[in-house]
């Protein structure tokens, strides 16, 4: 059982924080570091986009998006609603499939879906 303290740093998308390893059920326990990825939709597009701008530019792109996000909230009167997300992920990855097929052709290939496999 690792309880979590208060006490947390984060650099980037990776939070460090203070966890007390507890041993035996016993309420003192030595203090370590552990690290903790926090996947949101944000993050991960600024990881596609340094992936494919750098950092900077991908730091700069994000921050573009946050201040549209916001922007678009206040505007309208809106909460910021995550689940468009999903429609826009979805969108992406029809549109990745669609590029693959088109290049597998034009190299003369042709790409067939698997099944699910069985375990």
């Amino acid at each position: 059982m690792k309880p979590h303290s208060k006490q947390t740093a984060s650099f980037g998308n990776v939070h460090y924080g203070l966890v007390q390893t507890l041993q035996s059920g016993e309420m003192d326990g030595n203090f370590a570091v552990e690290r903790v990825v926090i996947i949101t939709p944000l993050g991960n597009y600024l990881r596609r986009m340094k992936a494919k701008l750098g950092p900077q530019a991908a730091t700069m792109a994000t921050a573009h998006k946050i201040a549209v996000i916001f922007y678009t909230m206040i505007k309208n009167q809106v909460e910021y609603d995550e689940t468009i997300w999903n429609a826009r992920d979805a969108e992406r990855e029809k549109k990745l499939q669609a590029k693959l097929k088109r290049q597998a052709k034009q190299l003369g290939y042709e790409l067939v879906p698997i099944g699910p496999q069985a375990a």
